[in-house]
């Protein structure tokens, strides 16, 4: 009995594009007009931390989008990852008192654009449709 391979589902597409574009490389982006705005503020570590986390996310949507189970997985914990430091320095800003006036509103966004970017992965990502479609390229290793 052949088992009909599962199409790509279209929110695959949707969010694997949406990933690598909107936390990798968007941030990738904002990242190096940061290196250029401020000389020496941003700590080196973090700045090669960010742009290794950016870099991953993209190429781990990618897998993600050509069916590797593997690089879905990777994509959850960078995503989480990532998002984890950027929800971190922003609330630290934000209990600091470091941000004030029109600011604290775009600190807030950043907080809840972190958080919804993971509870929409996490969401998405292990629906039974979606499961089943990355779960048919390992069965088919294991053949």
């Amino acid at each position: 009995m052949v088992k009909k391979r599962i199409e790509r589902p279209i929110g695959v597409s949707i969010m694997t594009i949406c990933d690598a574009l909107f936390l990798g490389l968007l941030p990738l982006i904002g990242l190096y007009s940061l290196a250029r705005q401020q000389e020496g503020e941003f700590p080196i570590v973090y700045f090669v931390l960010l742009i290794t986390m950016c870099l991953i996310i993209i190429a781990s949507s990618i897998g993600a989008w050509l069916g590797e189970g593997f690089a879905r997985r990777l994509l959850f914990g960078t995503v989480g990852g990532l998002t984890a430091v950027i929800v971190y320095y922003n609330l630290n800003d934000l209990l600091d008192g470091e941000v004030a006036g029109a600011e604290i509103i775009k600190t807030v966004g950043y907080v809840i654009r972190g958080i919804f970017w993971v509870v929409i992965n996490l969401w998405y990502f292990n629906r039974k449709r979606v499961l089943e479609y990355y779960n048919q390229a390992a069965t088919s290793e294991g053949n």
